[in-house]
């Protein structure tokens, strides 16, 4: 499962909380000009039952924190 975030989409500061529920791992993508920062650069949530946030910090940068992997 992949969520892809797209330029200019949402507003400064909005905040979107993800939640693994199931077995299939959620990954985040950057769509085209978009930059996510992460510790470590990881972009997967851990396994089911994992949370994280994506905050939308500039124009096009997002912040993603939480129970993340490689």
């Amino acid at each position: 499962v992949s969520l892809t975030v797209q330029a200019n989409t949402l507003p400064l500061d909005a905040e979107i909380d993800l939640f693994q529920a199931g077995a299939g791992q959620l990954s985040v993508a950057a769509g085209a000009g978009v930059t996510i920062v992460s510790k470590g650069g990881n972009l997967k949530l851990s396994a089911k039952g994992s949370a994280a946030t994506l905050k939308h910090i500039t124009a096009n940068t997002w912040h993603l924190v939480g129970d993340l992997s490689a």
